[in-house]
């Protein structure tokens, strides 16, 4: 071997030990950039997760206020009442069971009611799911009422027109409609005077 080959072979061996030691440099770097980017990921999701409990828990404890408040309501109707019979009893009944619901729900949250109400699916499924149709049967009717008042509501009012029929447009419509300085259909009629 001539010396210009060996001195081309160490230029070579030199860059190719130079090339590994780059690549290498550029692994260790993606690597420890990769562990941050995981390490950062870990960390919003926990401050995200902490924020949504700590929103959900301030929301539980609205919520069970708001059911002591109706429970004491219930309560002062029962006990203000001035006969006893069935409504009462039903209405103490309902006060005392809305207590204790918002009394669980502030002290073992909204996962504490979660987790009786899997017990019980558990306990007596045949009653879950009967309880489940009924509620769903309540509301489907609920809003199926509600979609049904606001249709006719709505009916009144030409959308494709953009308008109100005369004769059932608001008073602020009607009164809008008229010149300024004219008199009002009222005002029409005194001036005229009613003939019999």
């Amino acid at each position: 071997m001539t010396s210009d080959t060996r001195r081309e072979d160490a230029k070579f061996d030199k860059a190719k030990e130079e090339g590994q030691h780059l690549s290498e440099e550029a692994r260790q770097k993606g690597s420890e950039v990769g562990e941050q980017a995981r390490q950062e990921m870990g960390r919003v999701v926990d401050d995200v997760r902490h924020k949504a409990r700590q929103q959900a828990d301030d929301q539980t404890k609205r919520a069970a206020g708001a059911l002591r408040d109706a429970s004491d309501q219930l309560n002062s109707m029962a006990e203000g009442a001035t006969s006893q019979g069935m409504l009462i009893d039903l209405t103490r009944d309902g006060a005392e069971r809305l207590g204790r619901f918002a009394d669980q729900l502030e002290h073992e949250g909204l996962q504490g009611v979660v987790d009786d109400v899997e017990r019980f699916a558990r306990r007596r499924p045949g009653m879950f799911i009967a309880a489940g149709v009924g509620v769903g049967m309540v509301l489907g009717r609920v809003i199926k009422a509600s979609g049904s008042a606001m249709q006719q509501d709505g009916s009144r009012y030409d959308r494709d027109a953009q308008a109100w029929p005369e004769t059932q447009a608001p008073l602020s419509t009607q009164t809008a409609s008229r010149p300024i300085g004219s008199p009002s259909p009222t005002e029409e009629i005194g001036r005229r005077g009613v003939g019999i």
